[in-house]
């Protein structure tokens, strides 16, 4: 029940700063997140949807919304749930980001469990080599109605 209700906390606020502002502001829905992921520390499902519900409240907002959370306990609270399971580290991570928090991906050796170094990319090893510009191609088939 607690990972559904706050993946659906986290749809309603995707996208949607003025959802966001009613759950925080006028339900304090905010603090429902983050009593879940304090009771429930060691389930990953509900660690992961309230991190991403707490990032999706925190990403294009104001600084009213940012501070509630941060007094509400969020910081430790997302801190935790990105140490404890390697499947919340991103999402720990991009709202300690918009929570506008020190926040840094470390590099993890294995063997020892010691950090190594930052971690540059979130989602693999090197850059992605793309260009992020469209070009219209002279060899593209062309539709005929």
């Amino acid at each position: 029940v607690q990972e559904h209700a706050c993946g659906t906390l986290a749809a309603m606020a995707l996208r949607k700063p003025h959802n966001s502002v009613k759950i925080v502001q006028q339900h304090e829905g905010h603090t429902y997140i983050l009593k879940a992921m304090q009771l429930f520390p060691l389930n990953v499902c509900v660690q992961r949807q309230g991190a991403l519900a707490l990032r999706n409240l925190a990403s294009r907002t104001l600084k009213d919304i940012h501070q509630a959370l941060l007094d509400a306990g969020a910081e430790q609270v997302l801190r935790t749930a990105g140490q404890q399971h390697a499947a919340c580290v991103d999402e720990s991570y991009a709202a300690l980001r918009d929570l506008n928090c020190d926040a840094k991906i470390l590099k993890i050796d294995p063997t020892t469990g010691k950090a190594i170094g930052e971690q540059s990319q979130a989602f693999g090893e090197k850059k992605a080599n793309f260009r992020p510009v469209l070009e219209e191609s002279s060899n593209a088939a062309k539709h005929d109605s």
